[in-house]
């Protein structure tokens, strides 16, 4: 498998995923489904994405590693994080947002040498014709 797309609850700066429990295994808070550890060996690039960009989804340590280091990428609506040199680090922030924004909602430090905003859609990727 070339690419596999992941949820998950919980990401730190390494790229672990928690899927498993909020909280303290034995007394969580919430218990959640699991998964989506067992791809992470099987596929040569994995990336998630969160449809929340918070200190509480994007942690310094998670509450349970379900899955450890294999994520190559992270979408959330302000930014884009990619894998490098064994963390993530920021390879773009959405227009609407801004880099001090990424940073105060984002829970693990990171990188982001030489960041600039990220492109917006070509025509060809917006579906419309070019003339």
């Amino acid at each position: 498998m070339d690419l596999t797309f992941l949820g998950a609850v919980q990401l730190d700066g390494a790229g672990c995923a928690n899927n498993s429990c909020i909280g303290e295994w034995a007394h969580p808070k919430v218990r959640l489904r699991g998964g989506g550890a067992v791809m992470l060996p099987t596929a040569k690039r994995a990336c998630t994405w969160r449809t929340e960009h918070s200190t509480r989804t994007l942690v310094e340590k998670l509450d349970f590693a379900t899955s450890w280091g294999g994520m190559h990428g992270v979408v959330t609506p302000i930014a884009v994080f990619v894998k490098r040199d064994g963390r993530l680090a920021l390879q773009s922030w959405h227009p609407e947002a801004s880099l001090d924004e990424v940073r105060e909602r984002t829970g693990f430090s990171f990188d982001a040498t030489g960041v600039e905003p990220t492109a917006p859609p070509t025509a060809r990727a917006r579906g419309t014709s070019i003339a």
